[in-house]
C-alpha cells in the first residue's frame, strides 16, 4: 500500500511541475516578413517574434507600428526601409527589440524622407548602422538602447540645386 501511495505522489507531482511549466511560459507565434509594406500595419507581441528575411520597405503614406515586447530578429546585411512612418511603441519594461536572426550584423533601419516616425523605448543591436536619417527625415527618438552596432546612427543630408 505505501509503495502505490509514493508513486502516485511522485506521479501527481510531476503533473503538477509540468501544468505550472505550461502556465510560467508565454507561448509566441513567429511571424516571417520580408518586401513591400504597402497597408498600414501593427506588430503585436503574440505574433513575436517577426524574423525579418529579406530586406523589408515600408511605402509612403503607409504606418507600421510596433507594439511593446515585440521582438525583431532580422538577417544579416538586410535592411529595414521606412520611406511611410514607423511607430515603435515600446516601454521601460517591456522594449521593442531589434537584433540580428544569426550570427552577421544586419544592415539597420534606414528613413528615406520620412516625416512623422518615432522609435520609443527600444533596443536595437548587432546592426551596421543601427538608424540610419536620409534626405529629410525626422525621428523622435526616446529611451533607446543601441547596443554592439558598427554605427548607432549616420545622417545624409540630400542637397536642393
Amino acid at each position: 500500500m505505501k509503495k502505490d501511495q509514493i508513486i502516485f505522489n511522485i506521479f501527481f507531482v510531476l503533473i503538477i511541475l509540468l501544468l505550472l511549466s505550461f502556465q510560467a511560459r508565454d507561448v509566441f507565434a513567429e511571424t516571417t516578413v520580408s518586401g513591400n509594406v504597402v497597408e498600414n500595419s501593427t506588430w503585436t507581441k503574440a505574433n513575436s517574434p517577426y524574423k525579418i528575411v529579406d530586406t523589408l520597405q515600408v511605402f509612403n503614406d503607409i504606418t507600421l507600428t510596433i507594439e511593446e515586447g515585440v521582438e525583431v530578429r532580422i538577417a544579416g546585411a538586410k535592411l529595414i526601409k521606412i520611406a511611410g512612418t514607423l511607430v515603435v511603441n515600446g516601454t521601460n519594461i517591456n522594449p521593442v527589440i531589434f537584433t540580428s536572426l544569426d550570427a552577421d550584423k544586419w544592415g539597420g533601419i534606414e528613413f528615406i524622407d520620412s516625416p512623422n516616425s518615432q522609435i520609443n523605448n527600444s533596443i536595437i543591436e548587432n546592426a551596421g548602422s543601427a538608424v540610419s536619417l536620409q534626405g529629410i527625415s525626422v525621428v523622435l527618438m526616446v529611451g533607446n538602447i543601441f547596443k554592439n552596432n558598427v554605427y548607432p546612427r549616420s545622417v545624409t543630408v540630400s542637397s536642393v540645386i
